[in-house]
């Protein structure tokens, strides 16, 4: 996950990433090149609310196109987007989450300081180093093109060859809902 660069002189992070190392930020990048011809260089402001694992942002083109996105920390709200999604009011393009609060930086593998105010702040300061890294989008690593087109098999990447679409895409797909009480399910 982490490289260095050329010269061997910084780890870097490759992707513009939340401090959990989520791919929110390079998504929302990325989509607003990609439909909206935007460069965006700058930092991305969320909206906050009086929960601060839920987060929203949006992104609006010159001709007043929304790209929507969320953020959702931990099972409080994650429950919210389940609830938006049952009720039909889902209205995000691109939803990251994760199930501890604050995201990995407060997970379980991470060390713990006692106090409620001494763990913020620690979360607060490794959200801060997190980002203080330096950030390489991965369509320039070098490495990523070179295998990107030795799978490929030709030098374009035009059309996804069938090595590409098994070992580097994602499908998704529908589940239908079956009609089965899952507490009646003899295990």
């Amino acid at each position: 996950i982490f490289s260095t660069n050329k010269d061997q002189t910084e780890l870097y992070i490759p992707v513009d990433s939340g401090g959990s190392g989520g791919y929110l930020e390079y998504v929302a990048r990325y989509s607003a090149k990609q439909l909206f011809n935007m460069d965006i260089k700058e930092d991305f402001e969320f909206k906050v609310g009086r929960n601060t694992d839920f987060k929203e942002l949006t992104i609006q083109s010159p001709n007043g196109e929304e790209l929507r996105f969320a953020v959702a920390y931990g099972f409080r709200s994650i429950q919210k987007i389940v609830q938006l999604i049952k009720k039909g009011k889902c209205n995000y393009h691109y939803v990251e989450i994760m199930a501890c609060p604050s995201g990995c930086l407060n997970g379980g593998a991470q060390v713990r300081v006692t106090g409620v105010a001494a763990q913020k702040q620690l979360i607060k300061s490794l959200d801060s180093l997190y980002h203080s890294r330096s950030v390489h989008q991965p369509e320039d690593n070098e490495i990523a093109i070179k295998l990107y087109r030795a799978w490929q098999g030709t030098s374009s990447q035009d059309e996804p060859s069938e090595a590409l679409k098994q070992h580097l895409h994602t499908q998704y797909h529908h589940i239908e809902k079956a009609d089965i009480n899952p507490l009646a399910i003899k295990w």
